[in-house]
């Protein structure tokens, strides 16, 4: 006779202990560990400061250990996104034997980018190398400016282009 069989206080007990696991394992404390995160937009070759800085808990292991937070950016950013190593460089400093000048960049040109000055335009147009150091100043008349670091021998030429409106800053790809 079915009715006289013993009922299954077996499985229904290990039905509960699997459920009371399985909630338990939902609702334990997650470990969490404060991370970097950009408070605000920003643009390629901004200062990385506090400021800019929002610290935020995730879970343990989500996003990886921040390299320092010093430099400048290297790309325009978006605000909210999670502060990796390679967002922010160092500075760059001048190289030895090259001299620095304030120039107009085009806008976006971030610090540490190796660029081009075009000058003597109106007499004989010549290409110097320069690198961008770091930048001077983003409402001039022209846009942006940065400082400019070129070798000593075309550090002359380069300041008296600038000083008559012929010197021209091209920026390259890649």
């Amino acid at each position: 006779m079915y009715w006289l069989t013993r009922p299954p206080y077996l499985r229904r007990t290990a039905a509960v202990l699997i459920l009371v696991g399985a909630v338990a394992w939902e609702v334990r404390p997650v470990p969490t560990e404060l991370r970097p995160y950009l408070a605000i937009a920003v643009e390629a070759g901004t200062e990385v400061t506090e400021d800019l800085v929002e610290w935020r808990e995730v879970a343990a292991g989500v996003i990886p250990e921040p390299a320092e937070l010093s430099g400048h950016f290297v790309a325009s950013l978006p605000a909210g996104i999670p502060l990796f190593a390679g967002l922010a460089a160092p500075e760059p400093t001048i190289p030895d034997g090259w001299w620095a000048l304030e120039v107009p960049i085009p806008t976006g040109t971030p610090p540490g980018s190796r660029v081009r000055l075009v000058v003597d335009v109106r007499l004989e147009p010549r290409v110097v190398p320069g690198l961008v150091i770091r930048l001077v100043g983003t409402d001039g008349i022209d846009g942006p400016t940065a400082l400019v670091a070129v070798p000593e021998s075309e550090a002359g030429p380069a300041a008296a282009s600038l000083a008559d409106g012929s010197l021209r800053t091209l920026v390259g790809g890649g």
